[in-house]
């Protein structure tokens, strides 16, 4: 019998723990409005929600980032600039895109760690889903750098995107006719 979910669970808790990082599933549906999330001190995860255990593969990489001392994670532009809060956003338009390309690029890497590990683990996980999510995920970094506005999923908009391979940054991190297109017959500004 191969790996499985707690064989991940329990290598998960062990490299928080010898690196003095707090690991914590709380039973609840967000914590934040997030699903989870990794701050270099805790790892967080809500497992009150059907992406629970995807949202832990996903942190996990974060986790596994940081440790490896992965680049893009440490670049002083993506630890202080929020890209999200309006209220916290730089107004350089050059550092915020900057901020913005740095954020996908660490998402697109973690979710390909991601992959590694569902199929390392064996986890019960989707993997065309958690592809196609993530490949949409990566596409919002764009369109909400250049209108604002964040995407908003579903099964319509999702088919846009590739179920079988992560984005690279150059393919995410660009318009797209056919998304354009789209939301444009949702009546969504861009």
């Amino acid at each position: 019998m191969g790996l499985g979910q707690s064989e991940f669970i329990s290598h998960t808790i062990q490299k928080c723990v010898d690196n003095s990082i707090s690991f914590k599933l709380l039973p609840q549906k967000t914590h934040q409005r997030l699903l989870g999330f990794f701050d270099n001190y805790n790892l967080v995860t809500c497992t009150n929600n059907e992406e629970w255990l995807s949202t832990l593969v996903h942190e996990s990489c974060h986790l596994d980032q940081f440790l490896a001392g992965y680049k893009p994670f440490f670049d002083p532009v993506f630890d202080k600039v929020s890209i999200w809060e309006p209220e916290h956003r730089v107004k350089d338009p050059i550092l915020f895109k900057k901020a913005f390309r740095i954020s996908a690029q660490i998402e697109i890497n973690c979710d390909r760690r991601a992959v590694k590990k569902i199929k390392k683990y064996n986890l019960d996980i989707d993997l065309d889903y958690y592809r196609q999510t993530s490949n949409f995920h990566h596409a919002t970094y764009y369109y909400f750098h250049k209108t604002g506005k964040s995407l908003q999923m579903d099964s319509e908009i999702l088919d846009l995107f590739p179920t079988k391979s992560i984005s690279s940054l150059k393919t995410a991190w660009r318009e797209r006719k056919d998304l354009d297109n789209f939301l444009k017959s949702c009546n969504t500004p861009l």
